[in-house]
């Protein structure tokens, strides 16, 4: 019989060992946690692609209007076009006026064809019917109830039915306008909204039509700051635009506007339904 001995690994190879393995952990694990990241973006990318299809299909079939709900209070919220049931705190909160049902945001039925809607929306119906299209991987929080901060105890999509966003900024100019001409012009909000063509000034590959949370928040930060987007690179968002096309761009803090993008009409173009007040 052969006398073997076992050979036990000293405490110097151990050491080795670990050392080397805790480089390699180190090297490899902010390549995964990108890698992560890159596919989450992508998956929202192609989400926000797909809801920018259904949209020009809205349009097509509505003569160039966009799908655009207004509240009984006149006071337009970026998440009324599409998206499931708001969670039950909008049923009082803020007056209750953003409470939209499922079944009334327009482009619904143009992302998911077989949806069918109860006739109306009750406590044991309220958020049953999902979009998946309209949840963003990258959504933790929603800044609806404490803008600009997130309550990350809820995503947007839980809270308000989406995380994606219509552009709030294009009637900014509103409050200057007299009582009369805001009325005029809230009645037939969305309508205006899409009575814009190539021909009125704008420019279709660089205006926002939709976008996550972080544009919204950026770009309305009065003091500017500088925020973390969804995806965890700073002041970055999903948009995508009139022309159809979707980027993931760097949004300037406080501004309507920066390189790629812009959230408002340009001062020259005329809205139906009401009469800008620098041109009075």
């Amino acid at each position: 019989m052969l006398n073997r001995k076992s050979k036990a690994f000293t405490l110097i190879e151990l050491l080795v060992v670990i050392a080397i393995i805790s480089l390699l952990v180190g090297i490899l694990l902010p390549a995964l946690k990108n890698a992560r990241q890159l596919a989450r973006l992508t998956q929202s990318q192609s989400n926000l692609k797909n809801v920018a299809a259904s949209l020009e299909t809205y349009r097509s079939d509505h003569k160039g209007i966009i799908p655009y709900m207004v509240p009984a209070n006149m006071v337009p919220a970026t998440w009324s076009f599409a998206g499931k049931d708001c969670n039950v705190w909008w049923q009082s909160g803020l007056g209750g006026f953003y409470d939209f049902p499922a079944r009334t945001r327009p482009l619904n039925t143009y992302i998911d064809s077989s949806v069918v809607f109860d006739s109306a929306l009750t406590a044991a119906n309220r958020q049953t019917r999902e979009f998946p299209v309209l949840r963003s991987p990258g959504d933790v929080g929603s800044a609806q109830r404490t803008f600009p901060l997130l309550n990350r105890t809820i995503t947007s999509y839980d809270d308000v039915g989406t995380s994606y966003h219509y552009n709030g900024r294009w009637y900014e100019d509103l409050p200057s306008a007299s009582s009369t001409q805001w009325s005029r012009y809230s009645l037939r909000l969305s309508q205006a909204f899409g009575k814009l063509v190539e021909s009125s000034g704008v420019n279709t590959s660089r205006f926002v039509l939709l976008h996550d949370q972080t544009a919204d928040i950026v770009s309305n930060d009065p003091s500017r700051r500088n925020w973390t987007g969804e995806f965890g690179d700073r002041n970055r968002s999903v948009m995508s635009f009139l022309d159809g096309h979707v980027d993931y761009l760097n949004v300037v803090p406080g501004m309507s506007e920066g390189p790629g993008y812009t959230f408002k009409f340009p001062r020259i173009v005329q809205i139906p339904g009401w009469i800008r007040p620098d041109t009075n």
